[in-house]
């Protein structure tokens, strides 16, 4: 797995050595590290990390459901001006959630961004 540092640094490099015109102004998620989380301490999938592009230095927040739609966690944000990271690490309350599909939501500047990602003990 890679580290959230390392997955950061790719993209904001990236993003650098784009042309300005290239660049988006708006909000995007650009990334999720991986869909299956397997928290267990051994520091391969222990978190998730999701990369918003945040070109209109929006506010950007995101959460993770079960599938019954209750929320599980607020994910922990990153903070980078341009590029924003949030991260999951398969907990809620301090304790691993049960294996199982969650659903991430991901709000700013109006628009959502949601998927499933996918927890194994």
């Amino acid at each position: 797995m890679i580290s959230r540092a390392a997955f950061t640094l790719i993209l904001t490099c990236a993003l650098a050595l784009q042309p300005e015109a290239m660049k988006p102004k708006a909000t995007v998620l650009t990334g999720v590290s991986n869909r299956i989380l397997t928290p267990n301490g051994d520091g391969f999938n222990d978190k998730i990390f999701f990369t918003v592009e945040n070109g209109s230095g929006a506010e950007v927040s995101g959460k993770i459901l079960d599938l019954k739609g209750a929320q599980v966690a607020a994910m922990t944000p990153d903070a980078n001006p341009v590029v924003l990271g949030l991260f999951w690490d398969g907990r809620s309350g301090g304790q691993v959630v049960p294996s199982g599909v969650y659903v991430y939501v991901i709000e700013a500047e109006g628009k959502v961004f949601s998927g499933t990602v996918v927890v194994v003990k």
